[in-house]
């Protein structure tokens, strides 16, 4: 079987529960959903975290980029909007509690205007006007 070329690793200390790999001016940066409750995001050229966010009380099990924004779900049945460019807590942009999460919030798609959660009871929500 023909596989590709690895460039590196990266060693977490904790559990990687989901990751989206995205652009940003000259770099290739990867956001990663943690089970230490933190989304972390690395330089793909150079192998360094640049960014921990951190906000969420449970595990963090989503994670989706959508230009400078970061949207996250967690165990915690939150979905947090972070704008991954700023510093310390002026990243967290918002944060939402689902009506219908219970059981951790699992699954998440975006555009320009639509949010779709997944929750871990089987329902899902549909949101507009986000951050």
């Amino acid at each position: 079987m023909e596989t590709g070329t690895m460039l590196g690793n990266i060693k977490c200390e904790t559990t990687v529960r989901n990751m989206n790999i995205f652009s940003n001016n000259n770099s290739t940066l990867v956001a990663a959903a943690l089970g230490d409750s933190n989304i972390k995001i690395w330089d793909l050229r150079n192998l360094k975290e640049i960014k921990t966010l951190s906000g969420h009380t449970d595990y963090c099990n989503i994670v989706q980029v959508y230009n400078y924004n970061i949207v996250s779900g967690a165990d915690d049945n939150t979905v947090k909007f972070w704008d991954w460019r700023m510093d310390g807590n002026q990243a967290l942009i918002k944060s939402y509690r689902p009506t219908t999460a219970e059981e951790g919030v699992y699954s998440l798609m975006r555009d320009e205007t639509t949010l779709v959660c997944g929750f871990g009871n089987g329902k899902f929500e549909i949101w507009k006007d986000l951050p």
